[in-house]
C-alpha cells in the first residue's frame, strides 16, 4: 500500500506541473495573418439580431402616433423577416436566404443587389437590395463597420416620410451575427 502511495504522488504532481505549464499564449500566429474586412464579411451569411434606433423612430400607423426605439417593435416588419440571412458573396453580389419563415410565395434563396466597401473597408454601399429597401433607399450605406469573426456592428441613417410629422430622421445602429 506504502509502494503505490509512494507512485502515485509523483503521477499526480506530474500532472499537475504539465497542466499549468499548457501554454496560454494568445498572440496572433505570424504565420496566419487577420482576416480583411471582406474575408469576414464574405466568409458567411449573417443574421439580423439587433435595430436601435437613436433618436427613436416615430410613425403614424392610424390615429395614434407610436415611438420605437427597436426594429423589432415595429409592426411592419413582420415576424417571417427575423430569420432571414443575408450572404456577402466575394464578387460583390448578395444573396438573401429567406430562412425556415417565409413571409409568402417567395423562393428559399434570391439575388439580392450588389455591395462594396468604401472608405478604407469602414462603410459597406448596397444598391439594389430587397432586404435593405426596408432603409427606403436604393442605394443604403452601412458606415462604422466593425468586422470580427462572429459579428458585424455598425450604423446607418433611416428617413421616415410621416404624412402628419413630415420626414423623421433617425439613425440605426445594427449587430449582425454569423
Amino acid at each position: 500500500m506504502k509502494t503505490i502511495k509512494n507512485l502515485l504522488i509523483p503521477v499526480i504532481i506530474s500532472s499537475l506541473i504539465i497542466i499549468s505549464c499548457k501554454d496560454n499564449d494568445t498572440t496572433p500566429n505570424p504565420d496566419k495573418p487577420a482576416k480583411t474586412n471582406t474575408e469576414l464579411l464574405t466568409d458567411s451569411s449573417w443574421i439580423l439580431v439587433s435595430a436601435q434606433f437613436n433618436p427613436p423612430l416615430v410613425i403614424n400607423l392610424g390615429p395614434k402616433i407610436d415611438t420605437f426605439n427597436n426594429l423589432f417593435e415595429v409592426p411592419l416588419y413582420e415576424d417571417c423577416n427575423r430569420d432571414n440571412r443575408i450572404k456577402f458573396n466575394s464578387n460583390n453580389t448578395m444573396t438573401l436566404d429567406n430562412g425556415a419563415k417565409k413571409c409568402g410565395s417567395e423562393p428559399q434563396s434570391a439575388n439580392d443587389g450588389i455591395w462594396k466597401f468604401i472608405n478604407g473597408e469602414k462603410t459597406i454601399q448596397i444598391m439594389n437590395s430587397e432586404y435593405f429597401n426596408l432603409l427606403g433607399k436604393d442605394t443604403v450605406f452601412l458606415n462604422n463597420i466593425v468586422l470580427s469573426d462572429i459579428e458585424m456592428k455598425g450604423r446607418t441613417e433611416y428617413e421616415y416620410n410621416n404624412p402628419i410629422l413630415g420626414t423623421v430622421k433617425t439613425n440605426v445602429s445594427f449587430i449582425f451575427k454569423k
